[in-house]
């Protein structure tokens, strides 16, 4: 396969990707270090630490009527996330002990079509199109968008680009309509600026693609100057995309949003019935399209969809990076020495990178003892493979990842898409866990590699315990290989024929070098936890397991011709 190009969109050409191509070792370093060549080259990004060009597009056109000079502003679907941001905002500001009061508030921005029923408005237009729509704005002064940054990256609030698309297409159908402005605008109040001079100092880094806790956030590069809106609609440009919008959603409109995350929350909880896919789609084929819970009183109410995200809120957290031994140990004797001590424990099944399951029926009886909550992600296992939810009092899953496959959702309208992509999740899961497997056995048995890390020669007790009992179940989609040496990984690495970028769970193979991109300012501290600056993770997706094994030993072959 032809490899995508640096800096575009994962899966490539789609504008609501939520990964990008780092085809090359090389490519990470140089994000991370923020040369030049790669910061202009980002088309599009991880969504956490990217800012969407189509959201960044919907900013400049905003901030330029509502916003002052040195102004600048983030979006938000609903008004309580835009005063938690302004909140946050301020709550980092208390830090810094700054004598001087900043500049934040919040408004909101209404687009509203134009009723023009003697317009010209060409009839293929779908009704929804015609909807308004309200978002919700936090406004500060410029030096404190590394704190709003901070915000959005870590609770997964801002508006999708899926929503920032269909706003920009309101905004050109009323341009095309009438000259006049069509958005409403509350009146801003006059506040005193914050000093620029005087506001905390701002560390330019690029933005790594995960963090570890408590780790100060970095500034990205601040939204672009206002786009001017094109005079004319473009009908035939518009329609093109919403065609092939819906008809690979199967000709879902916006309308059937309440309806599709209504379905969801019934296949998430195993609760989905053949007259519900009904509802939606009468050629739907419902057998095998759920997983019993086996949960006495479970229903689709106990499902929240919602966007998450806590490394920065709360007092603090207790970190335990071995996930394994003695960190069980300590953990007990914090609880005996301070039994009040922790209010929840968050844990993954299995974790990320080094695939460790952990002993969730310990947990569960210290949870049970100490009275804390016990929340666990099942991300990477998925509730195919496992049963965790009868030891869980909360299981988080990413839906965004194997649950949608095609690594594109993210506003109402993604709920549509994600009901859609997750009606083959067993199916998809089971070819996974078949593919992965193959790939362990191809990489486990090559001279090159120092280890291999897969749930089912890591923590495998604990992984077992957990695993399903059903031919559906299986060690999931997610290994990580460590090389021994740097030459021998970045060698793999440029010549393995796949997706490369951040992300996992995706319908294709996507590799990344994990460490590099995710800790390459703290190589040491993640070495200390067992995690090789040489490792690279790889998602396994639906490949042909002919053409897989051919991709993975071409790229091992590879090696044979460096000087190791």
């Amino acid at each position: 396969m032809n490899p995508i190009p640096f800096g575009d969109p994962v899966p490539e050409h789609s504008p609501f990707a939520i990964s990008v191509s780092f085809p090359k070792w090389q490519d990470n370093i140089d994000y991370e270090k923020g040369e030049p060549r790669a910061i202009q080259g980002m088309k599009s990004g991880y969504p956490r630490f990217f800012i969407s060009k189509l959201i960044t597009e919907l900013s400049g056109k905003i901030r330029a009527q509502i916003s002052k000079e040195n102004e600048q502003i983030m979006l938000f679907p609903t008004p309580k996330a835009s005063e938690r941001c302004k909140a946050f905002i301020l709550e980092c500001i208390s830090k810094q002990n700054s004598s001087l009061a900043p500049l934040v508030r919040v408004t909101q921005f209404t687009i509203t079509p134009i009723n023009n029923s003697e317009s010209q408005l060409p009839q293929t237009i779908e009704a929804n199109l015609m909807q308004p729509v309200t978002l919700h704005i936090t406004v500060f002064d410029e030096p404190l968008f590394q704190y709003a940054k901070q915000y959005w990256q870590h609770t997964g609030d801002g508006i999708t680009s899926r929503q920032a698309e269909y706003c920009l297409r309101l905004l050109r159908l009323n341009n095309s309509i009438s000259s006049s402005n069509s958005i409403e605008n509350p009146i801003l109040p006059k506040f005193q600026s914050l000093n620029v001079q005087t506001s905390p100092k701002i560390d330019r880094k690029t933005p790594p693609y995960y963090k570890k806790p408590n780790q100060k956030s970095t500034l990205p590069q601040p939204h672009t100057a206002p786009i001017t809106t094109t005079t004319k609609y473009d009908v035939v440009q518009d329609e093109s995309d919403r065609f092939i919008e819906e008809r690979f959603g199967r000709n879902l409109n916006s309308n059937m949003a309440d309806l599709s995350k209504s379905i969801l929350k019934k296949r998430i909880s195993g609760l989905i019935k053949e007259s519900d896919m009904m509802k939606i789609d009468r050629d739907s084929k419902v057998k095998n399209a759920f997983v019993d819970r086996k949960i006495p009183n479970l229903s689709d109410s106990d499902v929240f969809l919602t966007s998450t995200g806590m490394g920065k809120f709360g007092p603090g957290a207790h970190f335990f990076g071995l996930g394994e031994g003695s960190d069980y140990d300590e953990l007990e004797n914090m609880l005996s020495s301070n039994p009040d001590s922790i209010a929840a424990l968050f844990t993954e099944t299995p974790n990320n990178p080094l695939l460790k399951t952990p002993d969730l029926h310990r947990l569960r009886n210290l949870a049970d003892k100490y009275g804390f909550i016990l929340v666990v992600d099942d991300t990477i296992g998925n509730f195919v493979n496992l049963d965790t939810l009868p030891l869980a009092d909360v299981v988080v899953s990413s839906l965004s990842k194997l649950f949608s496959g095609d690594n594109d959702i993210l506003w109402w309208e993604d709920a549509i898409f994600l009901e859609r992509n997750s009606r083959s999740f067993i199916e998809r899961n089971k070819i996974i866990n078949s593919n992965a497997e193959l790939v362990f056995d191809i990489l486990s048995s090559n001279k090159y590699v120092e280890s291999v890390y897969y749930p089912k020669n890591v923590c495998a007790d604990n992984y077992r315990k957990l695993k399903r009992n059903s031919p559906d179940s299986g060690f999931g989609g997610l290994l990580s290989v460590v090389f021994k040496s740097e030459n021998i990984a970045k060698c793999f690495y440029d010549n393995l024929e796949c997706s490369k970028g951040p992300s996992l769970g995706t319908n294709f193979t996507l590799a990344s070098p994990y460490t590099i991109l995710a800790h390459f300012h703290e190589l040491d501290w993640a070495q200390k936890y067992g995690v090789s600056p040489y490792l690279i993770r790889i998602s396994v997706g639906l490949e042909n397991p002919d053409s897989l094994q051919s991709t993975f030993e071409k790229a091992l072959q590879k090696l044979e011709d460096i000087d190791i």
